[in-house]
Parts: C-alpha cells; sequence; structure tokens
C-alpha cells in the first residue's frame, strides 16, 4: 500500500466525514416525515370514538399529538367483529397487530389514540420506535469528524503535566526531554 499524503487522508476523511454528517441527517429527515405522513392517514380511536379495521390489513395503535402525561405503556383496545364476540386485548404503543377476525370489525380503545392499518402501519412500526436513533447516532458521529479539526488543543493538558513532572524527577528537561548530566 502506498503511503498517501496527510492532505489526501484529511480529505478522505472529510469525504466520509460529510458523508455520514448528511447522509444520517438526510435519513433522519425522511423517516420523521415518513412517520407524520402516516400518521395523519389514520383514524382516531378512542372511548367514545371508533373504527373499522379490515380482516386483509395490519394495523397500528399511535400516541395523539398531544397524549396525556400519565398515558399507560400499553394501550387497552376491544375489537368487535362483524360477526362474532368482541375481544379485549392490550396493545404496545407503535407495535404491528395482526387481525383475528374475518372480515370487518370495530376498534375501539380506552386511551385516545390513532389507528393506522395497510403500509402506513408497517411504516410506522418501523419509524415509530428507537430505530430513529441509528441515523441520528451516524449523523452525530459525522459531525464530531467534522468539528474535530477545529477543536482546541490544550497544550499542556492534565497528562502533560504528569509527563512532565515524572520527567524532571528522572533528570529530564520537561521541554525537550534530553537527559540532564
Amino acid at each position: 500500500m502506498m503511503n498517501q499524503s496527510l492532505p489526501r487522508r484529511r480529505s478522505k476523511v472529510l469525504i466520509v466525514a460529510w458523508t455520514m454528517f448528511l447522509g444520517g441527517f438526510v435519513c433522519v429527515a425522511l423517516m420523521v416525515a415518513a412517520f407524520l405522513y402516516f400518521r395523519g392517514q389514520g383514524d382516531e380511536v378512542g372511548p367514545d370514538r371508533a373504527t373499522t379495521w379490515q380482516s386483509d390489513e395490519v394495523g397500528v395503535i399511535v400516541r395523539p399529538f398531544d397524549p396525556d402525561e400519565d398515558s399507560p405503556r400499553l394501550n387497552e383496545c376491544t375489537v368487535t367483529p362483524g360477526s362474532g364476540e368482541p375481544r379485549t386485548g392490550r396493545w404496545f404503543w407503535d407495535a404491528l397487530a395482526h387481525p383475528d377476525h374475518t372480515g370487518t370489525a370495530t376498534i375501539t380503545c380506552e386511551d385516545a389514540a390513532v389507528f393506522v392499518t395497510g403500509t402506513g402501519a408497517r411504516v410506522l412500526a418501523a419509524t415509530g420506535g428507537l430505530v430513529v436513533m441509528i441515523p441520528l447516532v451516524v449523523a452525530g458521529i459525522g459531525l464530531l469528524l467534522l468539528l474535530a479539526p477545529f477543536a482546541p488543543v490544550r497544550r499542556h493538558s492534565i497528562a502533560d503535566k504528569v509527563i512532565r513532572r515524572r520527567a524532571e524527577r528522572r533528570g529530564y528537561y520537561a521541554d525537550d526531554l534530553h537527559r540532564i548530566d
């Protein structure tokens, strides 16, 4: 492998840093935009609001934009099929739910929520959790790599002072580390 000059290595690091920063930032922006778009496509459900759920679509419940401060981790929802007994279950927020009924069912929830089905449900389940942190961390690392050359270098850090004291005790000058005879 050939030795590369320092400016050439720095330019490669800058390219990687810019790619990480911009790529991570764009991914986060796209994930947030998709989350907001598909969340807006859902129907509000709650104790006094019901919506229908087709048996051939997955669904997901999402917190409303103005959730209660004491909103529980699980939401209790009741699914009432067109023909059959109502079934009540506890659902995690932003988690996919697969229908266990045939035909059309009505869904209500104990706490206010937004119910999304189909492709929107799959997108919300993918972007609603901590998955968005991955590109955010990549963007942060890219930003750190971009800002690293501009970080102030401390000439007299604590480690330098300790090294200087040890060298002086052993008979070396602190500035150029030549032995005193």
